[in-house]
C-alpha cells in the first residue's frame, strides 16, 4: 500500500471557487418562494398583494477581500441585504462605539474601592455547595423567616445563638398577689377577649382612648376624630405638597380633594359637618385618617426639633398631633368597606396605603407581626382583581391617567421586592402574569410627576440586576455552588462600590422638595444594596468558618466590616448634636424624617449584629484558650473596646428616638442587656472566679456547639491587626474623631440610665408578646390594676433588666427579626 503524498502548502492547487450568482427576484417573492416577474420598481406579485412599498431588489454589491497569496474573491462576504458599503461602515462604527461605552462603564464599576483595606480574595480551590436555608427550621410559633432575615443568621451563627440562649429564662404564671395558680381557662378567656377586640376587662392593658372607641358606632367614632377643619386641610395640603406624596403617589390630588369636599364641605368651614351618604365614602375617610397621621408625624425630627424655625402652619400641626388612636378609626372604616364582594380600585388604594403605613408607623414598624408579608397575598389578589396587572392601554384604553394605574401596580411590586431583598422571602408576583408597563417618562409632565416616574424606573434597574442572584439564593431544591453565587454577586458588588456614599449624599443640594426626594431615593438605594450584600457576605463568612478555611473567612469578615463602615455615619442622624455631627439634621436633608429613620434603623440593626458576633468570639477566645499570647490578648482587648464603643453609639441612637419609635425602644432594651451582662469585655485574662451567671450560661451553651466554628481562635496576630484597623475605621466613621480613645474607655451609661420611655411601650409590648408585667416592668405582676396571668413556670428573681431576663428565646428572636424598615421607594 502506497503512502499518501503530503504536498507542501504552496504546491497545493488553488481551491475551486464558484461564481457568485446574481439574484434577480425581489426579496418578497424570494422569501415567499413564489415566481417573480422581475418587473421594476414593483413586481406584479407584490402589486397584486398591496405590498408595493416593500418590493425591493438586491444589487450584486460584492466585497473583494485581497488575500496575501495574490487575492481571491470571498463569496461569503458578499452582501445580500441591499446595504451599501458606506452604510455598513456606519453600522460598524456605531457598534464599535457601543462596545467602547460598555467597556468604559465596566471599568468605572471595577475601580479600586474607597474602603480602608483593598483586600483581594485569596485564590483557594474550594467550590462547595452553600445552603442559605441551613438551620433555618420553621416553628409553629414563629412567623415567616427569609434567608436574609436576622433570625436565620442568629440560628446559623453558633456564637450569637449561644448569646441568646444564655439570656433565656422560663415564663411564669402568677396572680397579682404573687401566688402560682392553674389558670389556663382564665388565660384562654382573656386572650380570646383581647384578640376578638372586646373591651371588657382589658381597659388597663390598652390605651384609654382606644377603649373609648371599642364597640361604638363607627360614625360617632369618626365625628370624634374629625373635629378640626383647619387641621384636616392643612395636613392634606402638606401631604400632596411634600416628599410624602412623591414617596406614596397613590392618589390623584384633584380627585381625592373633590371626594373630601363632598364629605367635609369647603375649607372655609369653621367646623366639620360630615355628609356621609354611602358606605364607600368610609373608604375616603379611612384614607384621610392615614394621610393625617402620616403628615402629623412629619414634624418629628429626632433630637433636632427646633420650633423657632417652623412656619405658622407647621407649628399648628405640631401643637395638634394626630395620635395613633386615629388608626383605630381607620381600621374600623376598612372593616366596613372590605365587606364589598366586588373589587373597587378605591378600596385597593386604601389597602395599599395601609401596608405602607405599617412600614413607616413608629408605633408599629412591622417589627414583629410581619403584617406586610402576611397581607401581600390579599393585596396582590386585590390588585389583580382591579385589573392592575394589565397595562391600561389594554385593560382601560380610555383612562385619562394611565400612569397612576401603573404606579399603583408597581408600588405593589415594590412591596414584594422589599420582602425579597430585605428578608429573603420568596416573591409572590411572577413577571409572566402581568404586562403593565412602567410609567412613561414624558418630558412635558410636571417636574413632580416626572420625578415620581423616574424613581420607579431607577428602582426597576436595581431590582432587575439583583433578581437573578436572589432567585439563585432562594432555590430550595437545588442549593447553589459557591462559585456560581460569587459570579452572580459581581454586579451587586460593583453597584455598591459605585453608589454614592453617605458623605456624597450629604453634599447633594436639599433646597427643594425634588432635591430632598432625590436624596431619599439615594439613601434607599444605599440601604438596599449594602444590606443585601452584607447579609450574603455574612452567610459566606459562616460557610467558610464551618469548613475551617481561614484565609477566606478573614477576607469576608473584613469585607463585612467595610460595608458597615460605608453606611455607619447614618447613625449620627439619631445622636445628640455635637461639633462633628451638627450637619446631620434629618429635616434639612430629607424633608420628612419618618421616611428615612426606618432606613437608618435597618442598617444600624444589621451592623450591631456582627459587632455582637465578634464580641462573642473574643469572649470565647479568652475563655477557651489556655495561656493566650499577651500580644494577642492586647489586640483582642483593643478590638473589643472599639466594638463596644461603636455598639454603644447605635444603642444611644435607638434610645434617643425611643420616645416615638417602638422598635427602637425594644432594641435599646434588649441589646443593652446583652451588651452589658453578656458581651461586655473586661481587659486582661479571663478569670473564672469573677464569672457572672450570664457568663457561665454563655460558656455552657457555647461548649455544646463551638466545635462547628472555632476559626476565630486560629487567627494570627497579623490577622487580628487587620481586624483591629478595620474596626477602628468603623468607629472613626461613627464619631468623626481622629483621636484614639484611651484603652478600656467605653461609655456604657446608656445601659444603667433609667429608661423613661418604658411606661409608653409596656402595654403594647405585653400585647405583642402575650406577657404581662407590673408597672415597674417586672414580669408576672400586674399592669396597673390588671390581675391577669402570664405564661408558664417558676417565679424568677428580680434582676436589673427583667424585661429581657424573662423573655422566651422565641420572643427575643421575634424582636431581632427586623422585617420592618424596608425601603419605601
Amino acid at each position: 500500500m502506497s503512502n499518501p503524498i503530503h504536498m507542501p502548502e504552496f504546491d497545493r492547487p488553488a481551491p475551486v471557487t464558484k461564481r457568485a450568482r446574481v439574484t434577480k427576484s425581489c426579496t418578497i417573492c424570494r422569501q415567499k418562494k413564489i415566481k417573480c416577474d422581475k418587473v421594476k420598481p414593483t413586481c406584479g406579485a407584490c402589486a397584486k398583494r398591496g405590498r408595493s412599498g416593500e418590493c425591493k431588489y438586491e444589487e450584486p454589491d460584492w466585497n473583494i477581500n485581497v488575500m496575501n497569496n495574490g487575492g481571491s474573491i470571498n463569496n461569503n462576504s458578499s452582501t445580500h441585504n441591499g446595504e451599501t458599503v458606506d452604510e455598513q461602515l456606519i453600522l460598524l462604527r456605531d457598534k464599535l462605539k457601543r462596545i467602547e461605552s460598555v467597556i468604559k462603564k465596566d471599568n468605572l464599576y471595577t475601580t479600586e474601592p474607597t474602603f480602608i483595606n483593598n483586600t483581594v480574595e485569596p485564590e483557594i480551590e474550594e467550590d462547595g455547595v452553600i445552603d442559605f436555608y441551613k438551620h433555618n427550621y420553621g416553628s409553629p410559633r414563629m412567623f415567616t423567616q427569609g434567608v436574609l432575615s436576622w433570625v436565620t443568621l442568629l440560628k446559623k451563627d453558633v456564637y450569637l445563638r449561644s448569646v441568646v440562649e444564655s439570656s433565656r429564662r422560663k415564663k411564669i404564671i402568677v396572680t397579682k398577689s404573687g401566688r402560682k395558680e392553674d389558670t389556663k381557662e382564665t388565660e384562654f378567656i382573656k386572650k380570646f377577649k383581647v384578640e376578638q377586640d372586646f373591651d371588657a376587662e382589658i381597659s388597663d392593658t390598652t390605651s384609654g382612648q382606644i377603649c373609648k372607641y371599642k364597640n361604638k358606632d363607627i360614625l360617632m367614632m369618626i365625628k370624634s376624630t374629625l373635629v378640626d377643619s383647619k387641621l384636616i386641610w392643612l395636613l392634606v395640603e402638606k401631604f400632596f405638597d411634600s416628599e410624602l406624596y412623591l414617596v406614596l403617589p397613590l392618589f390623584d390630588k384633584a380627585e381625592f380633594t373633590s371626594q373630601l369636599y363632598d364629605i367635609l364641605g369647603s375649607k372655609s368651614s369653621q367646623r366639620v359637618i360630615l355628609n356621609i351618604r354611602k358606605k364607600l365614602q368610609l373608604n375616603t375617610i379611612g384614607i384621610l385618617l392615614i394621610i393625617m397621621r402620616l403628615t402629623s408625624l412629619s414634624t418629628y425630627n429626632a433630637l433636632r426639633s427646633n420650633t423657632e424655625n417652623l412656619s405658622e402652619n407647621d407649628l399648628y400641626i405640631l401643637n395638634n398631633p394626630v395620635t395613633k388612636e386615629y388608626m383605630t378609626a381607620a381600621h374600623r372604616c376598612y372593616d366596613e368597606i372590605s365587606q364589598f364582594r366586588e373589587a373597587h380600585l378605591e378600596i385597593f388604594q386604601f389597602q395599599l396605603l395601609s401596608r405602607y403605613y405599617d412600614q413607616l408607623a413608629p408605633e408599629d414598624s412591622d417589627c414583629n407581626s410581619m403584617k406586610t408579608y402576611e397581607n401581600m397575598g390579599p393585596l396582590v389578589h386585590s390588585a389583580v382583581s382591579s385589573g392592575l396587572n394589565r397595562d391600561p392601554s389594554v385593560a382601560d384604553p380610555g383612562n385619562e391617567n394611565p400612569n397612576l394605574l401603573r404606579r399603583l401596580w408597581f408600588k405593589v411590586v415594590n412591596l414584594d421586592y422589599n420582602q425579597l431583598m430585605h428578608i429573603g422571602c420568596p416573591p409572590m408576583i411572577n413577571v409572566r402574569f402581568y404586562d403593565t408597563l412602567y410609567p412613561s417618562l414624558n418630558p412635558y409632565d410636571s417636574p413632580t410627576e416626572y420625578a415620581i416616574n423616574q424613581a420607579i424606573h431607577k428602582r426597576k434597574d436595581i431590582y432587575e440586576m439583583c433578581h437573578p442572584l436572589l432567585m439563585l439564593l432562594l432555590n430550595v431544591r437545588d442549593p447553589p455552588r459557591l462559585s456560581t453565587v460569587k459570579q452572580h454577586l459581581r454586579p451587586l458588588e460593583n453597584l455598591v462600590q459605585a453608589h454614592p456614599k453617605v458623605s456624597d449624599i450629604m453634599k447633594m443640594p436639599s433646597d427643594t422638595v425634588l432635591q430632598r426626594f432625590e436624596k431619599l431615593t439615594s439613601v434607599a438605594g444605599l440601604v438596599d444594596t449594602t444590606s443585601l450584600l452584607y447579609m450574603i457576605y455574612y452567610h459566606i463568612y459562616l460557610h467558610y468558618n464551618e469548613r475551617g478555611v481561614k484565609d477566606k473567612s478573614l477576607y469576608y469578615l473584613l469585607e463585612i466590616i467595610k460595608i458597615m463602615t460605608g453606611a455607619f455615619p447614618l447613625i449620627n442622624f439619631l445622636l445628640e448634636e455635637t461639633e462633628y455631627n451638627s450637619d446631620y439634621n434629618l429635616k434639612n436633608h430629607f424633608g420628612i424624617p419618618i421616611l428615612v429613620i426606618p432606613e437608618i434603623e435597618l442598617l444600624s440593626h444589621r451592623s450591631i449584629q456582627v459587632m455582637f458576633s465578634l464580641l462573642a468570639r473574643i469572649k470565647a477566645m479568652k475563655v477557651f484558650t489556655i495561656d493566650l499570647d499577651p500580644a494577642k490578648l492586647e489586640l483582642v482587648d483593643n478590638i473589643a473596646d472599639s466594638l463596644l464603643r461603636s455598639a454603644s453609639y447605635i444603642l444611644k441612637g435607638f434610645l434617643n428616638i425611643a420616645d416615638t419609635y417602638y422598635h427602637s425602644w425594644a432594641m435599646s432594651r434588649i441589646h443593652s442587656f446583652i451588651l452589658k451582662d453578656i458581651l461586655y469585655n473586661k481587659r486582661g485574662p479571663y478569670n473564672p472566679e469573677n464569672a457572672s451567671d450570664a457568663d457561665r450560661a454563655f460558656i455552657k451553651n457555647l461548649n455544646l456547639v463551638r466545635d462547628h466554628d472555632e476559626l476565630f481562635m486560629k487567627y494570627s496576630i497579623d490577622d487580628l491587626k487587620q481586624i483591629y484597623e478595620s474596626v477602628k475605621e468603623l468607629e472613626r466613621c461613627g464619631t468623626g474623631s481622629e483621636r484614639p480613645s484611651p484603652k478600656g474607655s467605653v461609655d456604657m451609661t446608656f445601659s444603667s440610665a433609667a429608661n423613661q420611655h418604658d411606661s409608653l411601650w409596656f402595654n403594647q409590648f405585653q400585647s405583642d408578646t402575650g406577657l404581662l408585667y407590673d408597672n415597674k416592668g417586672h414580669m408576672g405582676g400586674s399592669s396597673s390594676a390588671s390581675s391577669g396571668p402570664t405564661i408558664s413556670d417558676p417565679i424568677l428573681d428580680r434582676m436589673d433588666d427583667p424585661v429581657i431576663n424573662n423573655f422566651d428565646i422565641m420572643d427575643i428572636e421575634r424582636f431581632f427579626f427586623h422585617s420592618t424598615n424596608e425601603s419605601m421607594f
